[in-house]
Formats: structure tokens, sequence, C-alpha cells
């Protein structure tokens, strides 16, 4: 490998998918309208602790990264929300779940702030042709629960959101996110 080339499992990310399992007992139901009726300005509002890939991906999201909230799980399978992330790195002790919802154990997470909600929630089914001819990370493992998003798969996101829900509003930081080269550790503009 050439000094320089990341492996593509080490691609640099600019903004994340989350995604939640309403159906899932360990999620207690929490989907993504929650964190619009629950978050309280000043209060971290702190997402679940999951596995070592997502852990990896807490440690490297920085305030103000675009996060696409997808929920998965019975009856699901759509993006639904837009937030951001109002901390990266944050370390929940292993002895209370993060939020209250949560029955996960300790680990890193991030803390959201959210943005929008979809009016018109987007299905796989679309999120995929919208993405063909990229690799996002979280199509390629469905073990985890934050997964890179790269300035490409973002731009292809974003007009897909345009598209499908132009009611909603998308900060014009995050379009500028998906046109910045990337520079630095985990996110674009550096």
């Amino acid at each position: 490998m050439t000094a320089g080339r990341r492996p593509p499992q080490e691609r640099q990310a600019c903004a994340w998918w989350i995604k939640c399992d309403p159906a899932a007992a360990a999620h207690g139901g929490w989907n993504w309208p929650d964190l619009f009726a629950e978050y309280r300005a000043g209060e971290p509002y702190l997402w679940s602790v999951g596995t070592a890939l997502s852990q990896k991906n807490a440690r490297l999201a920085k305030q103000g990264d675009p996060v696409f909230g997808y929920a998965a799980g019975q009856g699901f399978r759509v993006l639904l929300a837009l937030a951001e992330v109002e901390r990266g790195a944050v370390f929940v002790p292993g002895g209370r779940p993060p939020t209250p919802g949560s029955g996960l154990p300790g680990g890193f997470t991030v803390a959201l702030r959210p943005v929008g909600l979809l009016e018109t929630p987007i299905t796989l089914a679309e999120v995929r042709r919208a993405l063909s001819g990229h690799d996002p990370e979280f199509l390629r493992t469905r073990f985890g629960s934050i997964f890179k998003v790269g300035p490409r798969e973002l731009r292809s996101l974003l007009l897909l959101v345009e598209r499908k829900d132009p009611a909603t509003r998308i900060p014009a930081a995050w379009k500028a996110c998906a046109r910045a080269p990337l520079r630095g550790t985990g996110h674009a503009g550096g």
C-alpha cells in the first residue's frame, strides 16, 4: 500500500449514519421522534453505546458532524431524521445506561442535537439506489449503530433528502462539508 493511502475500513467520515431498532427490547422502543421530544438544550442527549466499531466511530465524531437517523427492525427500515453531533467521544461508565431507555452497557457514544424529522421517510431501498456505486460502511455490516459516511456518500444522501422531502431544511454547513476535501482526522475541513 502506498504511503498516505488508508485501507477502505479506515476511510474518513464527514457525517454519520446512526441506526436504532425500535422493535428491539434493549432499545425500549426508542425511535428518532423521541430525540425531538426529549432533547433539552444544554443537557447532553446521549446515544446508545454499541459494538466495538460503533465505539470507535463515536470517538471519531466531531461537534457539528451531520447525522442521518435510520430506524431498522421489524416494520421499519427507513431514514427518519437528521441530527448533529453535539459532542463526540463521550464516555459513559458501564454501571448505568447512556439514556433511560437504553439497556446497553457503558462505553463511548455521542451526544446528539435534533435538526429535523423527515415528513416523508426514505426507505432503505431508495437509499441503496441513491448510493449505488458507493460502498458505505452501514451497508457493508449490519453490526453496530454508528457508521461513517464519506463526502461522496454525504452528497448523495443530501440530494436524496432534498428530492424526497423538500420541506426539510438542510444546514448550509452540511452542504459545505459534502463539497470540502478531507483533511485531518475524522471529518471534512478539519
